[in-house]
């Protein structure tokens, strides 16, 4: 059986790009109605949202029952000026040159229970695409 379906500029994602989602999923969030609530204190305590977003996405993709996929586009070294969250430049994530191929998006799928794609692509690391 041939590996996953080309997906365009979507890929399952890999434990590679759990850095660089948080940079990404703080960016994001900032425009979540739920922010105001989960992260008052965002400003205070910078590192600690991309923290626990890193955290989050890391173990999503350890869980059998998630497919994780991410967008890919290419790098802007502006980014961080173009969202209201406040992104550190020490985040832990080394930015590439501009016009890399970086992760820009993330999308989260729970399998239903009886899916024959329960942890296909998953082993103790997270989601690795493999050929069956």
């Amino acid at each position: 059986m041939a590996g996953p379906p080309s997906f365009g500029s979507l890929r399952l994602a890999s434990t590679d790009d759990v850095l660089r989602l948080g940079v990404v999923c703080t960016a994001g969030f900032r425009y979540s109605e739920r922010f105001i609530w989960e992260r008052t204190a965002h400003h205070q305590h910078l590192q600690r949202t991309i923290t626990w977003f890193r955290q989050e996405v890391s173990e999503l993709n350890k869980k059998p029952e998630f497919i994780v996929l991410v967008a890919v586009d290419s790098y802007d070294p502006d980014e961080s000026s173009k969202t209201d969250a406040i992104i550190p430049a020490n985040n832990g994530w080394t930015p590439p040159k501009a016009g890399t191929p970086v992760a820009v998006g993330l999308g989260v799928w729970r399998l239903q229970p009886s899916s024959p794609l329960i942890g296909k692509y998953q082993n103790e690391i997270g989601m690795l695409v493999t050929a069956s």
